[in-house]
């Protein structure tokens, strides 16, 4: 079987409860709305950063309160468990995430960091 020819990753979907905390998140990290790829009749919203990371939003998740079925569930239900970003200072980031009220768990694995 001959490989099938990929020049890029293009984006990554995540489906959200809540577009405006998504955004507010997001722009921490100095995403931007794609002024040129307005989703709204189909619910999605367009990111884009200057490294040429692409974030599709989908903001129809339903408001759920229980546990991540990804995450936490014993059995293991397949999907995007995550998105992993590298930054130049973990120290700084988390001082600009904790500024904007948001917790994170850190797990230093190897010479990488999983928020």
């Amino acid at each position: 079987m001959n490989p099938f020819p990929v020049l890029k990753l293009d984006h990554l979907g995540i489906r959200v409860t809540n577009l405006q905390l998504a955004l507010d998140f997001y722009t921490l990290f100095y995403f931007e709305i794609d002024p040129s790829e307005n989703l709204d009749e189909h619910q999605v919203c367009v990111l884009i950063h200057n490294s040429g990371l692409r974030i599709n939003l989908l903001y129809n998740a339903a408001n759920y309160q229980g546990h991540n079925v990804l995450i936490d569930a014993v059995i293991k239900y397949p999907g995007i468990t995550h998105l992993a970003m590298q930054v130049d200072n973990m120290q700084e980031t988390q001082k600009r995430l904790a500024k904007n009220g948001i917790t994170i768990t850190v797990l230093k694995c190897g010479l990488k960091w999983v928020i």
